[in-house]
């Protein structure tokens, strides 16, 4: 028998399976160390999940709180803003005797504007804040760009020119027509008490005129303070004759004026930084801690004299029933004097 056909040595047959366990060994121990590597990263991986998710969940808390915070915040000023803020009524030009601390203060701003002789601002910041920082509701709402004004409990539709006149031309036939002209109930209350106080005479002659037409045929509630609007021996009033309104061409420009100054206050608003409204605030406040004085010291006097059996003078009288007006003494349900 030839050496080719012999099988390998039995040498070489171990030298082989050596190596070949050599080779499964080594590839065991590389896979064990593979196997700890990955499972080393997938350690780390886990940890950096872990910890990453307990950033989310925090950063998550932490939005939720800031959430809450601002949620809690805008409640909170939402809440103050209507603090002294009243529902609606059924008719919004109506005198309201809510509303006495405001006539009040309207009064105070347009003695400053009236010493400026600024009309046009002070029926703007009338306006302004009567729509805007007066009630829960505004009473002429701004809803897809045409005035909508609440009357019985619902809102009514209308355009700027039904609301306010043209603000190109006052038409003299349909200047009576003016749907804003009804806020002369409101109007009356203010110049009255404006007319009480002790500025009202240094207030200039073109601020009277165009509170005059403000008033439009409401002037007889404050003749003695104000007056009707003469001009030419012509008494405006909405209602008068197109023919003598056409005679006074400052009759139109005066109702122009004044109309489009109650737009501006009814769509954008009033500016209550301005330093005249400044200086209307604090005397505002200063006089209101005067008549809230007097009025306790009046509560003391009728409680006094009802006990007593007695009555006020008239002068006392006089005196309870203007803090009354003001706003500021409410009589007792019980009847004392």
């Amino acid at each position: 028998m030839s050496n080719e056909e012999k099988g390998p040595a039995p040498g070489e047959e171990e030298d082989a399976e050596v190596a070949a366990t050599c080779l499964l060994l080594d590839l065991n121990d590389k896979f064990d160390r593979f196997a700890a590597d990955v499972l080393g990263k997938l350690d780390g991986i886990m940890e950096l999940k872990t910890v990453v998710a307990q950033l989310c969940e925090s950063r998550c808390r932490q939005r939720a709180s800031e959430a809450t915070r601002k949620r809690q915040q805008r409640a909170r000023d939402k809440e103050e803003r209507e603090r002294d803020r009243i529902p609606l009524d059924t008719c919004i030009f109506r005198r309201d005797d809510r509303l006495k601390l405001k006539y009040f203060y309207w009064a105070h701003i347009g003695i400053q504007f009236g010493l400026v002789g600024d009309s046009a601002r002070f029926l703007q910041f009338v306006a302004g804040d009567w729509n805007h920082k007066t009630f829960l509701k505004k009473p002429i709402a701004r809803i897809s760009n045409r005035p909508n004004y609440w009357k019985g409990g619902i809102r009514h539709e209308c355009t700027w020119c039904d609301m306010f006149g043209s603000e190109r031309k006052v038409n003299s036939n349909t200047c009576w027509e003016i749907i804003f002209w009804d806020f002369k109930y409101h109007m009356v209350q203010v110049v009255q008490r404006m007319a009480a106080m002790p500025d009202w005479p240094n207030v200039t002659r073109p601020f009277k005129d165009a509170v005059r037409v403000a008033l439009g045929d409401m002037h007889c509630m404050c003749e003695d303070e104000i007056g009707p609007l003469v001009v030419k021996g012509h008494t405006f009033e909405p209602q008068m004759p197109a023919e003598d309104m056409d005679k006074v061409p400052h009759f139109k420009i005066l109702v122009q004026q004044v109309m489009q100054a109650y737009r501006r206050g009814i769509s954008k608003g009033c500016d209550s930084d301005l330093e005249v409204v400044r200086i209307g605030k604090r005397c505002y406040d200063e006089h209101c801690k005067l008549l809230r004085n007097e009025a306790n010291n009046m509560r003391f006097l009728v409680n006094l004299k009802g006990h007593a059996g007695k009555k006020l003078t008239d002068q006392e009288r006089d005196h309870r029933e203007h803090l009354g007006f003001l706003g500021f003494y409410e009589k007792p349900d019980v009847k004392t004097v």
